[in-house]
């Protein structure tokens, strides 16, 4: 059934990366199909870099760290419909199992109901998703069952692309990443940064190259808040990215060693995050004059505050979604599931998305570190965690956090 296929992707980083990223798209495929019924698959999409012809793989001595596989599978409604929990609990199991080997693959599982698809969508905001899905995937199974060709990613999903790598550069230390991994997840942030505020200024790119391009001269021309130094650190993280050569950074930054590099991506990182998450809030939620931006120190501005509390005012579910949530809640809280009952409790004790929630706990996170839970803020803003249990509080956040990126869009 595999050989069936059409694994049409460019590739060409390396004479074997080829063959190697087929081979790994192949192993999850046939990994799939031996627990779901071929018969109730309607299409698989594949989406990111693979599917734009810029999977990369990175040779590092006898590490290797390819692209993310990122897949989304649609089923028969009623299919997904009575086995939904089996779904979620495959997809879980599918991540672990390649972890294990070395690869990142992701698969969402999705009804093929083009109706509940767009209730869905208007329900979570998913327009950057929808982009994804109708201009940066491939379907390499089945038909292609419907695409919004009009859909554009708006404001607000910039700047929710901008609080995953918030999340990333607080929890990082929670994912026992090697350093050669980590220097490639550092670099694959800063350019998700660099998409994330060419989509806010309605630029959108869906390759590397691309946006690089594009950036360049909006940055020339001070339309976003990337300076000249910054764009160039870009520019090799771009070329880091496509080229799959880790020695070549190490060189053109000047590095004798990956621990320096690390370092220096690490602040490059929390310092580009700052200002990009600040002249996003300030724009969508307080709207004042233009930011002279290399005159402030983003993480010590007490207008951060301000800006948080604009985004978690302002950031209130709809009724519908709201009912929705709490009917979660109390779903969870039956089944005994702690952390899903802790992530959708967000309903029930506050009006904002679990998101919302999260996104300003990372953020101050980000600002304050472990000292923000000696001021007692976070029980004020999450006062149903169990935050003085067995595990430390950082970790009971990274579990919360953790099922809402892998369980649902929220």
């Amino acid at each position: 059934m595999v050989s069936e296929i059409k694994l049409d992707f460019r590739l060409a980083k390396f004479d074997d990366a080829d063959k190697v990223l087929r081979a790994i798209a192949k192993e999850a495929l046939e990994f799939l199909f031996q627990k779901v019924n071929v018969n109730k698959i309607k299409c698989i999409l594949l989406t990111g870099s693979v599917a734009n012809g810029e999977g990369t793989m990175i040779k590092h001595n006898s590490s290797i760290i390819t692209s993310d596989f990122d897949f989304v599978v649609y089923l028969d409604f009623p299919c997904y419909l009575k086995y939904n929990n089996y779904f979620q609990n495959l997809s879980r199991e599918i991540s672990r199992t390649f972890k294990n080997k070395g690869f990142d693959t992701h698969i969402e599982f999705l009804p093929s109901n083009w109706i509940l698809q767009k209730i869905i969508a208007k329900l979570t905001n998913q327009g950057i998703y929808e982009y994804e899905f109708a201009f940066a995937s491939r379907c390499i199974f089945g038909e292609r069952l419907f695409s919004n060709k009009i859909v554009r990613p708006s404001k607000r999903d910039a700047l929710e692309l901008a609080f995953t790598v918030v999340s990333d550069l607080v929890f990082s230390n929670l994912k026992n990443l090697s350093k050669f991994k980590e220097s490639y997840i550092y670099a694959k942030r800063a350019l998700t940064l660099l998409n994330s505020i060419l989509i806010f200024h309605g630029y959108f790119a869906k390759t590397y190259e691309q946006r690089i391009k594009i950036a360049k001269d909006c940055a020339s021309s001070k339309i976003i808040p990337i300076n000249e130094d910054e764009i160039k650190v870009l520019q090799l993280y771009t070329e880091y990215k496509l080229s799959g050569s880790l020695d070549k950074i190490l060189n053109s930054m000047g590095y004798d060693n990956i621990a320096d590099l690390i370092q220096f991506q690490k602040r490059f990182l929390r310092n580009l995050t700052a200002k990009i998450v600040y002249h996003e809030l300030n724009n969508i939620f307080i709207k004042t004059e233009k930011i002279e931006f290399e005159e402030i120190n983003f993480l010590q501005s007490s207008k951060f505050h301000k800006l948080l509390m604009g985004y978690f005012q302002l950031s209130e579910a709809r009724l519908l979604s709201r009912i929705l949530g709490i009917t979660l809640y109390v779903a969870w809280s039956f089944t005994r599931n702690r952390t899903r009952k802790e992530l959708f409790a967000t309903f029930l004790f506050h009006k904002q998305p679990p998101k919302v929630i999260l996104n300003v706990l990372t953020l101050l996170l980000l600002i304050y570190g472990n000292d923000l839970f000696e001021n007692q803020f976070l029980e004020k803003i999450f006062p149903w965690m169990r935050l003085d249990t067995e595990i430390e509080p950082l970790q009971s956040l990274f579990f919360v956090w953790h099922t809402a990126e892998q369980s649902i869009k929220l």
